[in-house]
């Protein structure tokens, strides 16, 4: 048996060499046209979440009379143009196909396999290299004539595919719920504090029924502090260092983490605590003055010019936290901002105007811990919608030669 017809991962039982086949040999293109009909569903680029193949509205509610492309159960909807963006689609319905789309159907072949193949790395690459610069899209003659190695035996393509369908319900299920979260966090965020005008929460925890006290930041606030000066790279050799691009509204990102010179002498002031809260003094218009508080490790990071740390007395860190985020306060914070669309800034001292209601501190308290529970909650599901985008992938490289 040839090692290099067969991939790395296999189902027990299947143990013949996997057969070459011109990917033209796989599919054909649905050439013909059609009108939209009443009834009849059309799918276009807006309405696909990239890279995951999903359907971002209900498409029975679209009015749209476009010419398309027909397609039915079992046809795969590959996007050709700017075939990066990843747009793809197996429908368990018949619709029309509208835009720059190949409707590809399976000759003798496993549709959900070849959905999957086309997911899989070789398949992207070739389906990459394009034609047009500012409106690229994938090359029919060269993607046509590619060929892929595939499993001979229709029950091993069939068990493939059924992997990558089970691996996306999955994907799709826990996307869902993050979303659901993510969403319960934001009505819950609107409801629990004071709306404009008003000194009383829509929804509040049993036993409280004061009315909140409107303040403003100076009376809450030791100092503002911006942190060093000192320069940074990509290169991970010292103090890891937060910048502006990591904070965002009320939490911190670490994807794009840059550190100090291994030699650098950082003051003790420009070190992150447990605790802290932080807003960015510089960004666009739009991103300028986000504040997070950090709950990682204290005394590992530090922080930058270009983000402040505020010091409070008399209000809770952690409803601070999610009352700053709040549309209210970010709205103040932007009419503070000075400068253009692009770029602007804000002055700490500047926020010491800022207006709010709060409660008494049992009450900052449990609203904070509700909305900390809320975030893990939210990361647990990110973390498992993480995990299995991992296994995917990697299922993809091995299970596909």
């Amino acid at each position: 048996m040839s090692e290099m017809h067969c991939p790395s991962i296999r189902f027990a039982g299947f143990t013949d060499a996997w057969e070459v086949r011109e990917f033209d040999n796989l599919v054909s293109r649905v050439p013909s046209m059609a009108e939209g009909e009443p009834g009849l569903p059309s799918v276009e680029y807006e309405d696909i979440i990239s890279g995951q193949g999903q359907l971002n509205k209900n498409i029975y509610e679209k009015q749209n009379n476009k010419r398309g492309i027909y397609f039915r159960p079992g046809d795969i909807l590959f996007g050709k143009l700017r075939p990066y963006l990843q747009n793809w689609l197996a429908p368990n319905f018949t619709g029309i196909a509208v835009g720059d789309w190949w409707v590809l159907r399976p000759n003798d072949a496993n549709s959900e396999f070849i959905y999957a193949l086309i997911q899989s790395l070789k398949y992207q690459e070739v389906s990459n290299l394009t034609t047009g610069t500012k409106m690229p899209r994938s090359d029919w003659n060269i993607v046509s004539k590619t060929p892929f190695v595939v499993p001979s035996q229709m029950a091993e393509q069939s068990q493939i595919g059924a992997t990558f369908r089970n691996l996306d319900r999955l994907i799709t299920l826990h996307q869902r719920k993050h979303d659901k979260t993510v969403n319960i966090k934001k009505a819950l965020i609107e409801k629990m504090f004071p709306k404009a005008g008003e000194d009383k929460p829509e929804i509040r925890f049993a036993g409280f029924t004061d009315a909140w006290e409107q303040r403003e930041l100076v009376d809450d606030i030791i100092s503002i502090q911006t942190g060093t000066n000192l320069l940074s790279s990509s290169v991970n050799t010292g103090t890891p260092l937060l910048k502006m691009g990591n904070i965002q509204r009320g939490y911190f990102s670490l994807d794009k983490l840059e550190f100090l010179e291994a030699n650098a002498q950082v003051e003790p002031d420009n070190i992150v605590h447990y605790g802290d809260f932080f807003f960015n003094t510089r960004n666009t218009l739009e991103l300028v003055g986000k504040g997070a508080i950090w709950t990682g490790n204290s005394g590992k990071y530090a922080f930058n010019s270009n983000i402040a740390r505020f010091k409070f007395k008399g209000i809770d860190t952690t409803f601070f936290n999610y009352m700053y985020n709040t549309k209210g306060i970010t709205e103040q914070v932007h009419a503070i901002a000075v400068g253009t669309t692009s770029v602007a800034a804000v002055y700490p001292r500047d926020l010491y105007s800022l207006k709010y209601f709060a409660p008494q501190v049992e009450e900052q308290r449990k609203i904070g811990s509700f909305f900390t529970n809320l975030d893990h909650l939210i990361t647990l599901h990110q973390r498992e919608l993480t995990k299995l985008q991992n296994i995917k992938k990697a299922l993809l490289e091995k299970m596909f030669v």
